[in-house]
């Protein structure tokens, strides 16, 4: 994903270890202190510290509000497209339908050399192969609903790099339990 936000990915990355790592630090000094028998040295002090380095590394859980950072399409995309489409995708259609949306808008020009794994075999297949039945696919769609998920599956396309993309399409699926299912299809 492109950068977007007002840290680059490294520094993310950079600044969650240094967090873990003075927190570790931090932990050591007061475990120390106790063996030393000075357990209320500096007490508030590095309890205000541990207090500031937890908030911070829960923040770092989000990407410190990086936008869009902090938001993981590849996650999202199993997530969102899975519980909003279940009736039509299932477990075992979301790659497949996935890559007629995409040749049906022009991005169907990779699809010999594409990877996409078939969740119903479990194998890896030529992308060229699992959209040569296109009807296979969006026989479970209304026409309405063909055209939603295929700018739902476009607006997740623009968000990743190509590489990205092609990845995205080899992962195990929707995995959604059947209570994030009541939850998110909504």
């Amino acid at each position: 994903m492109e950068p977007g936000g007002w840290l680059a990915p490294g520094a993310v990355s950079l600044a969650k270890v240094a967090i873990a790592l003075a927190t570790a630090a931090l932990l050591l000094a007061g475990w120390m202190l106790r063996r030393a028998g000075r357990a209320d040295a500096l007490r508030r002090t590095r309890d205000a510290v541990l207090l500031t380095l937890g908030i911070a590394g829960g923040l770092g859980w989000w990407s410190f509000a990086s936008l869009p950072a902090w938001i993981h399409p590849h996650d999202a995309y199993h997530y969102f497209l899975g519980a909003r489409y279940f009736a039509e995708l299932g477990y075992t259609r979301l790659y497949a339908c996935t890559v007629v949306a995409d040749a049906e808008v022009g991005f169907g020009g990779d699809l010999e050399a594409r990877r996409v794994r078939n969740l119903e075999t479990n194998l890896i297949e030529r992308g060229s192969r699992t959209a040569a039945d296109p009807e296979r696919c969006k026989s479970h769609f209304s026409s309405d609903r063909w055209q939603e998920f295929t700018r739902d599956v476009a607006w997740f396309r623009e968000r990743l790099s190509a590489s990205e993309w092609r990845r995205l399409q080899m992962d195990h699926g929707f995995n959604g339990s059947p209570v994030w299912l009541l939850a998110a299809a909504p």
